[in-house]
């Protein structure tokens, strides 16, 4: 079955030691869709079923992974500002792309309405409670003991769930004090 094997491969990605930042960097990039989203997207298509359809509206790395797990069963609603190698990577995987608005915000207002005209699961950030696939890093980094950890950010969500991964093992007595998560974000630039 799809989903058993696939199972095995999201998740327990390497941490590596970088002598030029001297600290760890966990290499979500090594998920099956080379996206850091796998852990998330296995996360909600585990929870609502594999049968179904989604939707998403993306920058480009949700809309990636959304097309690697579920192929035809996805919709990517993407801004005119995604770059094109992401635009391809979705295509390649066999989910439909809609490229809509300029800027991701203009894709997000639109995806609410077309997933309740053609009755798809609305996965996009708000809409489920995505960081709760990626809480599951913080164990992983837990050995590491870290103070800080650094996480790119758009939406939050991966941020967010490493965050509450932590918090979860304090609240088990797991770990004695939580690191400082740090959301890096990008200006948008127009």
């Amino acid at each position: 079955m799809k989903e058993k094997r696939a199972s095995t491969k999201v998740g327990s990605t390497p941490t590596v030691y970088d002598e030029f930042l001297k600290g760890f960097l966990k290499l979500e990039c090594n998920n099956p869709s080379g996206s850091h989203k796998d852990r998330e997207t296995f996360y909600f298509i585990n929870k609502f079923g594999w049968g179904k359809k989604y939707i998403v509206a993306s920058s480009g790395n949700a809309g990636i992974s959304l097309a690697y797990w579920m192929r035809e069963k996805a919709v990517v609603l993407v801004p005119e500002i995604t770059p094109k190698r992401k635009i391809e990577a979705i295509h390649k995987f066999g989910a439909q792309v809609i490229v809509k608005g300029k800027y991701f915000y203009d894709s997000f207002k639109l995806v609410s309405k077309i997933a309740k005209t053609r009755g798809f699961i609305n996965v996009s950030p708000g809409f489920v409670e995505r960081w709760r696939g990626d809480a599951a890093i913080s164990y992983e980094l837990k050995e590491l003991k870290p103070e800080y950890i650094f996480v790119p950010a758009a939406d939050l969500a991966l941020a967010y769930g490493i965050a509450y991964g932590f918090q979860d093992m304090l609240a088990k007595s797991l770990i004695e004090k939580p690191p400082t998560v740090v959301a890096c974000v990008l200006p948008m630039i127009r």
